[in-house]
């Protein structure tokens, strides 16, 4: 049985990483024709920015997979409002919105100096990259909330549904971006259509928790010492 799983699980994961990167291959060579080197350079900063914006939850993503992986194994006729798990839960979830909106914010408030002086931006690209970067902070927030929800659903073994998920953002983090270029071709546009992309993820997270893991959030008193 266990065997099973492992291989199944094994080909979700497959799945979920060639599908975006066979639409990439498509997107990428567009992209830079619509957008020209210089603004898809940017892009592509953009979506590395994005990429690495789960840093902001300081790991509690992953403790938050090993608490409630823990609190699975228990007895099934404790519940996890019994044992404190849900509130834990929700603590976690919390903590890590107002750290991602730390982030978001110290990363707006700079947003001007990395374009001007960091990144040496050109200058007719100036206004649009730090529009772009503001685009960027609004998604840390979603990011860090997200890291933590795929935590839940990695404890409860649904690597099936979190798959199926990676795959349809996967395509979207690409497709999403050309339809943007190819309606305006503004750098913010697209930009702004990968921050929309996070949002959907994070919703999409949020639905998938409440379906499969509902008694997780069915308490919501908080409780730091289980964090």
């Amino acid at each position: 049985m266990e065997n099973r799983r492992l291989a199944r699980n094994a080909v979700w994961n497959l799945l979920s990483l060639a599908a975006p990167m066979l639409i990439a291959l498509g997107a990428i060579p567009a992209l830079i024709r619509t957008l020209g080197a210089d603004r898809f350079g940017i892009l592509t900063l953009a979506w590395m920015l994005i990429g690495y914006c789960s840093l902001f939850d300081l790991g509690l993503g992953r403790a938050l997979t090993k608490l409630v992986s823990g609190g699975f194994g228990e007895e099934l006729s404790i519940t996890p409002r019994r044992t404190g798990l849900a509130s834990a839960v929700w603590t976690a979830l919390v903590l890590m919105l107002v750290l991602g909106c730390a982030g978001a914010l110290i990363f707006a408030s700079a947003s001007a100096l990395l374009a001007n002086s960091v990144l040496k931006v050109p200058v007719a690209l100036r206004v649009e990259t730090i529009a772009s970067l503001h685009w960027i902070a609004a998604a840390i927030p979603l990011v860090t909330l997200t890291a933590g929800m795929r935590g839940i659903l990695e404890a409860r073994q649904r690597f099936g549904s979190l798959s199926i998920l990676r795959t349809v953002t996967g395509v979207l983090t690409f497709v999403g971006p050309f339809l943007a270029a190819r309606a305006s071709g503004s750098l913010s546009a697209v930009i702004f259509t990968s921050a929309a992309i996070r949002l959907f993820s994070a919703a999409a997270h949020l639905f998938l928790c409440a379906v499969l893991a509902p008694e997780l959030l069915s308490d919501r008193r908080f409780s730091v010492r289980e964090v």
